[in-house]
């Protein structure tokens, strides 16, 4: 059918499917009043994409199913997935066996993959992308997703992840909402590359008479265009409602829902019984449940079906026994006319059949809900049992059934009221919903006694965690406070610890000592692995307290991790975020190296034992180890784990720590667009934050991000965020900082104030013992030397630095340093000697992907009048341009000469099934979709 009035819409959703036939991405959404033809718009859009020859996977989300985990996901993609065959199914990987069930009926004879925490459920995310990107190679991908105001949470957290980062393939998401509902999607979408909102503004009166029938009396007529007010859907259904009913002379209806009334009041008593059933089961809704809680035989029931397809109030769905409504409107007026003891009755008839079925908790959760009384034993036992299925992949819907749970408790049972408060506090901080999660643990260590000082503590200390993950430290230190008075001794350090830690990252160095001193003291509470763990943190904590005061402390920091390291996995997992302070302060102190097997165990060992609460900072901190030591491929997955995490979370100040991190490695990547943008986002959450400590370090390094080629605005920032007080700005982070000074007041051509910035750089790093801070020193003042003329000192300097870093393992610096040894050898006239280690930076930046020293290398070398060595181009785009890893690299050159997947993982002693999945991998890197592309990808 045509759609009328319409052209606006209809030309830009042919513009965004030429688009993705180009092998573009498009994301589009439809917003609008219910009936405005936001589903017309996208059946239109699914014919034009299956005649464009995309592959198109189509699906509606439902009211009653918004408390089932990813319902839209599974109604878009299941059906399409079930039809792939076994090989294909395998290669889909374990995560998906939690969302999808064609994959988990595939995986039945497996065992079992271990089970998400909800702080990973971005794994899900991710691994639903991966399915998008591997049926876009076949074809490009149209994925159409109607009233997704109804969607499940899990679901429109997918769609938040599609819209951050699409699959990269040609790919068009369309969805269509109601004005006002799911406000954060239209958010995500105006930051998204290839975004477009469309409004359908009500018909024009011209367009409007048209959908009205010809035989309406005039009177009539004008009555519906004036109530309608250009409304497709009023239109139809007002002019239905008085084709149905009405005389010419009689007023029409009011409303629509006077107009659908009017309809229904047609039915005899059976259809309109049966009516009423299905509106309890859900629109669109199962046959069989419609049945059971219309509390009618089926014959009955099957025979009043026909009369409600018959008079057009239903429609048959995809599925031979699914059936929906004419249209939600239509669902909602007959739900809505219900009697309320008639309802009760049928959602205990559509449970009844459900639990015979053995149907998912949460489906049967969703009817049992509507009736259980308070002190239903059993339907408090339902909700538990879905709260902990959705718990690793939909923690809003876990957080709705404990507090389900909670309501129907007999007054008085505070021992499993506090049993249900912890894991709710649990689902609603998964789900971001931070403050309320606080609550729920305040109210449970409430409602313990004295007799269980030691499980209060233990609970003080978790949410503690949660407070500083908020950056609000001041509630840390009050919620701190109080629970020193009464914590039993051996919770006392690990408590004590936490204010040292508070002290840190408020920017207050003698609170970093002293606190930790007092830990140290209250140690005797402990012994055996216990104590070796708490212990190994307070060493650690008190070393970065000497640190930040000016005093060297590597080589306790080393210590305080072998003490850590003998240690077991199951004293660890009492306190894992000890693992995080002893990791996290190797990397303060530039032992980069060291840190990132101790973060990893934290890491293990937390997912393990699912402590969600810290588990994301751990890949914050894996990306400050990783990224000096240029292994770029984790940092970038790390950093993307934690920022994919922050969101899910609601965890700004968080999120803003693990974007300034993002925009760090993706410089070193040479994506600058992209660095800018995170840096400026990590702005804006740090903005509203009292500047100082952690904050101020985040602020500084943002600048240095997206003012490199800006010296002047550069100075003034770090000026304006440090002020002359630097030691507001961590001594871990300073160094890098006046580093970058100094090179920016050198490239405005202020040398005087170079040299103070290059003096304090050497200031700093006396006597401190970190290795990349003394490095940074020694480079500053040979860029100074270099733009003073004394350009032999600069070469002694820049070479010393890059041998110094080539020993301590620290990659970055090296290449910095070489590049500087490159440039002061020219300005030596020492061209042949600066042409070979320039070609050598080349070379190894590409490899690693450091793209940003690659391309400063080459700019170099043109300046010299030479060009990158075919050999170093090849290395460096290899390796680099594309992203591949050396075995993603080592199989495309293979499957570009024609070997079988079999024949590389014989040459290359792999499984085929690795194979396949580093193939995958190279096919979404260098966006190609087929073997015959690879070759010509890869020259």
């Amino acid at each position: 059918m045509a759609l009328l009035g319409r052209d606006v819409e209809i030309a830009a959703l042919e513009r965004a499917l030429a688009d993705v036939g180009a092998a573009g991405q498009r994301l589009l959404a439809i917003t609008g009043e219910a009936g405005i033809g936001k589903s017309a718009l996208l059946d239109h859009a699914a014919a034009q994409a299956d005649d464009a020859g995309l592959l198109v996977l189509a699906a509606r989300a439902a009211e009653h199913e918004r408390d089932v985990p990813f319902g839209l996901v599974v109604d878009a993609l299941d059906d399409h997935v079930a039809t792939l065959g076994p090989a294909r199914l395998e290669a889909l990987g374990p995560e998906l066996e939690a969302v999808l069930p064609a994959v988990a009926a595939h995986a039945e004879t497996r065992p079992p993959a271990p089970s998400a925490i909800p702080w990973e459920r971005f794994r899900l995310h991710r691994a639903l992308r991966g399915l998008l990107e591997q049926l876009g190679r076949e074809r490009p991908l149209a994925l159409l997703l109607d009233d997704v105001q109804w969607a499940d949470e899990a679901s429109v957290e997918l769609l938040l992840h599609l819209l951050r980062r699409p699959p990269r393939v040609p790919f068009l998401l369309l969805f269509a909402l109601r004005p006002g509902r799911v406000p954060r999607l239209l958010d995500a979408g105006r930051r998204a590359q290839g975004w477009d909102e469309l409004r359908p503004a009500p018909l024009r009166r011209r367009a409007a008479r048209a959908l009205l029938p010809d035989h309406l009396d005039a009177a009539v007529r004008e009555r519906i265009l004036h109530e309608a007010d250009g409304n497709p859907l009023f239109l139809r259904e007002l002019a239905r409602g008085s084709a149905a009913g009405s005389a010419p002379d009689e007023p029409v209806p009011g409303t629509l829902a006077a107009a659908i009334v009017q309809e229904l009041d047609t039915l005899d008593a059976t259809a309109a019984a049966f009516a009423d059933g299905a509106a309890v089961a859900g629109d669109p809704f199962d046959l069989d449940v419609a049945v059971a809680a219309s509390d009618l035989d089926e014959a009955t029931a099957l025979a009043a079906l026909d009369r409600l397809v018959a008079a057009g109030l239903v429609r048959p769905a995809a599925a031979s026994r699914v059936f929906g409504f004419r249209h939600p409107i239509v669902h909602r007026t007959v739900a809505d006319a219900i009697p309320p003891g008639w309802r009760l009755q049928a959602h205990a008839r559509a449970a009844a059949l459900l639990e015979r079925r053995a149907a998912a908790p949460a489906l049967r959760a969703s009817h049992v809900e509507r009736y259980a009384a308070a002190g239903d034993e059993a339907a408090i036992a339902l909700f538990s049992e879905a709260a902990r299925e959705a718990l690793g992949s939909s923690p809003a819907a876990a957080a709705h059934w404990y507090a389900a749970a909670l309501r129907l408790l007999p007054h008085g049972d505070d021992a499993r009221r506090a049993d249900l408060l912890a894991p709710l506090g649990l689902a609603l901080a998964s789900s971001g919903q931070l403050d309320e999660s606080r609550a729920a643990i305040d109210d449970c260590i409430a409602l313990l006694g004295p007799a269980e000082a030691d499980r209060r503590s233990s609970l003080i200390a978790a949410v503690t965690i949660t407070d500083v993950l908020l950056g609000e430290f001041g509630v840390a230190e009050e919620r701190l406070r109080r629970a020193l008075e009464e914590a039993p001794p051996p919770r006392r350090p690990r408590l004590l610890q936490y204010r040292a830690a508070i002290a840190f990252f408020k920017g207050d160095a003698a609170g970093v000592a002293s606190w930790s001193e007092r830990a140290l003291k209250a140690l005797d509470a402990l012994d055996g692995d216990a104590l070796a763990v708490v212990s190994a943190a307070i060493e650690s904590q008190r070393a970065l307290g000497r640190l930040l005061l000016g005093e060297p402390a590597g080589a306790q920091i080393e210590q305080a991790a072998l003490l850590l390291e003998g240690a077991g996995d199951n004293a660890l997992a009492d306190q894992v975020d000890a693992a995080w302070t002893v990791g996290g302060n190797l990397a303060q102190v530039e032992r980069y190296a060291a840190a990132v097997p101790v973060l990893r165990r934290g890491m293990r060992v937390a997912r393990a034992t699912r402590q969600g609460h810290i588990f994301l900072h751990f890949h914050v901190l894996l990306t400050l180890a990783e990224l000096p030591l240029l292994e770029l491929d984790a940092a970038l997955e790390h950093v993307e784990v934690a920022e994919e995490g922050a969101r899910l979370q609601g965890r700004g100040y968080e999120l803003g720590f693990a974007l300034t991190q993002r925009a760090r490695v993706l410089a070193v990547r040479g994506q600058q667009a992209d660095a800018e943008r995170a840096a400026a986002e990590s702005d804006e959450l740090f903005g509203a934050r009292d500047p100082r400590g952690a904050t101020v370090t985040g602020l500084a390094n943002n600048a240095i991000v997206r003012l490199e080629r800006d010296p002047e605005r550069l100075l003034s920032e770090l000026t304006t965020i440090a002020g002359q007080q630097l030691e507001r700005i961590n001594r871990t982070a300073v160094g890098g900082v006046l580093l970058a000074a100094t090179r920016a007041a050198i490239a405005a051509d202020r040398l005087d104030e170079a040299a103070r910035w290059a003096r304090q750089a050497t200031a700093v790093a006396a006597g401190l013992d970190m290795p990349a801070t003394a490095l940074r020193a020694v480079r500053a003042d040979a860029e100074l030397r270099l733009a003073q003329g004394d350009v032999s000192s600069a070469v002694r300097l820049a070479q010393a630095a890059a041998g110094d870093a080539l020993r301590a393992g620290l990659r970055q610096e090296q290449l910095a340093a070489e590049l500087l040894a490159g440039r002061a050898l020219l300005a030596d006239g020492q061209r042949d000697a600066a042409l070979e280690r320039l070609q050598s930076v080349a070379a190894t930046a590409g490899r690693l992907g450091a793209f940003a020293d690659r391309d400063e290398a080459a700019r170099e070398l043109r300046r010299a009048g030479a060009r990158i060595s075919m050999g170093a181009r090849r290395a460096a785009d290899a390796a680099g341009r594309v992203g591949l890893t050396e075995r993603e690299l080592a199989v495309a050159e293979l499957v570009a000469r024609g070997h079988s997947n079999k024949q590389v993982a014989a040459a290359l002693f792999l499984s085929e099934k690795t194979v396949e999945r580093h193939l995958s991998h190279v096919y979404a890197k260098l966006g190609v979709r087929a073997r015959t592309e690879l070759a010509s990808a890869l020259n």
